[in-house]
């Protein structure tokens, strides 16, 4: 965002001396420079500047580098952060969720403490996801993350995740052949009632 105002600023002091605006002509001359942004610079608005070759270049330059790169840079910052959020937004859940659990705990009795149905022993584990390879952990949890985990594993051994690949294609194969066998029986019921209905 910084970028794209610092861009903004300089292109209006570039209409800003191509405009011939002086010192008492400020208005204006940031005027000029918000009309680009705005839409209402028209075509014969090159015309009353000092060049209207550099004029029009300029406007095209900015047309295409403030509108098109800078905006669309603008996107894809924020849709990396959203995904960044996302990949965190579990473990932040899970932390607050501690948090509450434990400042309940704290303001119980101890009598309460020791009621065994209340309080079950429990263990805390933490495993690590990175090696799990459950589709359902993929879902919104940043298509970066996701993309880096397959990217390593196909680098680690390549040859491996062919053969994974294959693996998955063959059930895939086997799991329609399954489908289509038990879609037969049911075909078969459709052209015994159609022969009843026409015969």
């Amino acid at each position: 965002m910084i970028i794209l105002v610092v861009c903004m600023v300089r292109f209006t002091f570039g209409f800003y001396i191509l405009y011939e605006a002086g010192p008492g002509e400020y208005a204006s001359a940031r005027a000029g420079g918000a009309d680009v942004v705005d839409g209402p610079y028209g075509m014969n608005t090159p015309w009353i500047s000092v060049s209207f070759g550099t004029t029009l270049f300029l406007f095209v330059v900015f047309m295409f580098f403030i509108n098109i790169v800078m905006l669309n840079l603008l996107i894809a910052i924020m849709g990396d952060i959203f995904d960044k959020i996302q990949e965190n937004a579990n473990a932040e859940f899970m932390f607050a969720r501690a948090v509450i659990i434990v400042e309940i705990e704290n303001m119980l009795d101890d009598s309460d403490k020791k009621r065994e149905d209340w309080f079950p022993t429990w263990l805390q584990v933490l495993v690590s996801s990175l090696d799990d390879d459950s589709s359902s952990n993929n879902d919104w949890a940043g298509r970066t993350t996701a993309l880096k985990k397959t990217l390593k594993k196909v680098e680690a051994n390549p040859s491996a995740a062919l053969i994974e690949s294959e693996a998955k294609r063959e059930k895939a194969e086997i799991k329609l052949e399954e489908h289509l066998e038990d879609a037969k029986p049911a075909g078969a019921d459709v052209d015994v009632s159609l022969q009843k209905l026409g015969g």
